[in-house]
């Protein structure tokens, strides 16, 4: 005997599988959608361990050079601290030196400086030989500034080195004693010259 036919209506059990297989597909879809967004996520978060790792190259690079400047400025610190002892009574250190240019129209065309009257004079621009008495000198040797307002008397806002200068290194005395020749033997010639 055949079964009478429903109108359009399924069996409790047809219709359950069918709603199980829906929702099966539709969790796979769901389960992709998750699978791609959980994929982009970590590819965003590789992009970002790729970056995090340059920058702490980059971090360590600027780390080992601030390390390094600040080697040398220790040992810039120590030479100067050479530079500011001072020698025994009666004898001297000797410098290797550099002028600075004339800053100004009044400027000396060389410095000059003298010592119990004996007086000495310098190339700017050029490296030459100074001893330890004229370092002291010329590092005390200063100019006053003043400022002139109308209505007020001067006031002096300062002082400023008369002769820069730069010291390179220390030399021997029989360095400074070579450059000291050198340099007599060129202001003769300009003297005989002039």
């Amino acid at each position: 005997m055949a079964r009478p036919k429903r109108s359009g209506a399924k069996p409790n059990s047809e219709a359950t599988v069918e709603l199980a297989e829906d929702d099966a597909i539709k969790a796979l879809g769901d389960d992709k959608a998750i699978q791609d967004d959980v994929d982009e996520r970590e590819k965003e978060l590789n992009e970002l361990r790729a970056k995090l790792a340059a920058g702490e190259k980059a971090a360590q690079e600027l780390r080992d050079q601030l390390k390094n400047a600040n080697d040398r400025v220790t040992e810039a610190t120590i030479s100067n601290e050479d530079f500011r002892e001072k020698p025994k009574p009666g004898s001297f250190f000797y410098y290797l030196v550099r002028f600075d240019p004339k800053r100004n129209v009044g400027d000396t065309e060389h410095a000059e400086a003298a010592v119990n009257g004996n007086w000495v004079t310098w190339p700017r621009g050029r490296e030459t030989g100074l001893r330890s008495d004229y370092k002291e000198v010329l590092e005390n040797a200063v100019q006053a500034k003043f400022t002139v307002l109308p209505g007020e008397d001067r006031k002096q806002v300062g002082s400023i080195q008369t002769y820069t200068f730069n010291i390179l290194k220390r030399i021997t005395k029989a360095e400074y004693e070579a450059l000291l020749k050198k340099g007599n033997r060129e202001l003769q010639a300009t003297i005989d010259g002039a």
